[in-house]
């Protein structure tokens, strides 16, 4: 009697997993409907649903979520709705907590934390707000249920990147970025290993990849951790044990970028900003983990983008000069020019040199577009105390910290 009833429960669960029921899509629809009494009325239902029948709400939502056969706004809109019942409904440590009614199926939540990370870490022509979603809730979940309910939560989704194509480690390593910023603490870094397997897994990724975006989430991915361990009790206390530690991983990624054929151009500019943003991270929080030979063949790389950057500029004034990449790739060089100013002493005529020319161009710009409408819209912009920053605000830093070198 017993495996009877053992049976027939499981058959019940597998049923209502893969449940399809047309009335929950139609009332999806409806909360969405441009009739404001139909959408209004529906979404008070749906919510009247998922506190009476929570288990049974998520399994339908999740099922309509990875259904092939829904349309990608009725998925959109289900995983987004499970992005808000979690809050209320998944542990509590939510903010929301019902704190009556919550998800009581351990299976059922096993299930949806893979399915979303089958979303979030997909090779399939998946929507990409359907994937930008996934991660959002996962990082959810992950802030509840990291390390303690979900152990293996960094190894799965390496395994999962590990068997995909470049399409998944793009997602998977975004999913891990966005982890570790918002999630992972100094004491999770340090628990089972975690950070010296993702410290492996970036040295295998930098030495493998030459694709322009995964290098740059491989980047993005160890700026995090290094801002993690240079925080933590144990880079204080294990100072430079840690650094010898890192000294092979940065030689790697200098080397790499020094010796690649990453071109400088407009589909990489994000990439060159993101690595030079991590140079100046490192000089900053563990300068003693670059060497003297990479120190030397930073300031090649420097000076090598700081001319570079400038003979496109003047190239092209027009296309370059709203681009924020571009932009954005420029000062961060010569912030990074600035942080290091006094290893440039024989370098000094070249480096402004350079900059004069971008400040004049950025000045002749600057007059050639300046109208009524962007008057009011800088009056704006400094009423409402919005940090616009232009290149050649940069430039002026620069020469400032100069100033200060040649007084001192």
């Amino acid at each position: 009697f017993i495996y009877i009833k053992f049976i027939f429960f499981f058959f019940q669960k597998k049923m209502s997993s893969n449940l399809y029921d047309p009335m929950f899509e139609q009332l999806l629809v409806n909360c969405q409907s441009a009739d404001k009494l139909t959408r209004e009325t529906s979404e008070q239902q749906l919510l009247a649903e998922a506190h009476t029948n929570t288990n049974t709400t998520f399994v339908k939502l999740l099922n309509t979520t990875i259904s092939e056969t829904s349309t990608n706004e009725l998925k959109l809109f289900a995983i987004l709705t499970i992005r808000k019942l979690i809050t209320i409904y998944w542990s509590d440590t939510m903010p929301s907590f019902n704190g009556e009614k919550y998800i009581d199926d351990c299976n059922l939540k096993e299930r949806i934390k893979q399915s979303l990370l089958n979303i979030a870490v997909t090779n399939e022509n998946i929507d990409h707000r359907i994937i930008n979603c996934a991660r959002y809730v996962i990082v959810q979940i992950a802030s509840c249920d990291f390390p303690d309910s979900w152990p293996n939560m960094i190894q799965e989704i390496l395994s999962m990147l590990h068997k995909g194509e470049e399409n998944s480690f793009l997602n998977g390593l975004t999913l891990l970025t966005e982890i570790f910023e918002d999630v992972m603490t100094d004491d999770m870094f340090f628990t089972n290993d975690i950070g010296i397997i993702i410290f492996k897994t970036i040295v295998d990724y930098v030495s493998t990849f030459s694709d322009i975006k995964i290098l740059e989430q491989v980047l993005k991915l160890y700026a995090s951790c290094i801002t993690i361990l240079t925080t933590s009790q144990v880079f204080i206390d294990y100072e430079d044990m840690v650094v010898n530690q890192l000294t092979d991983l940065n030689s790697a990624i200098i080397t790499k970028f020094n010796n690649s054929n990453i071109s400088i151009q407009l589909e990489s500019f994000k990439l060159w900003k993101t690595y030079f943003e991590l140079i100046q991270l490192l000089r900053i929080n563990v300068s003693k983990s670059i060497t003297k030979e990479n120190k030397s063949l930073l300031k090649t790389q420097i000076l090598f983008h700081l001319q570079t950057a400038t003979n496109i500029y003047l190239s092209n004034l027009d296309r370059y000069y709203d681009c924020i990449e571009f932009v954005d790739y420029v000062i961060v060089i010569i912030s990074l020019l600035s942080m290091l100013l006094k290893n440039f002493n024989n370098e000094t005529e070249f480096i402004c040199d350079c900059l004069i020319k971008l400040n004049k161009l950025s000045n002749l710009k600057k007059e050639e577009l300046l109208d009524v409408n962007s008057i009011v819209e800088d009056f704006f912009s400094k009423d409402l105390n919005i940090n616009i920053f232009f290149l050649r605000d940069q430039i002026e830093v620069f020469f400032d910290n100069l100033s200060l070198i040649h007084i001192s």
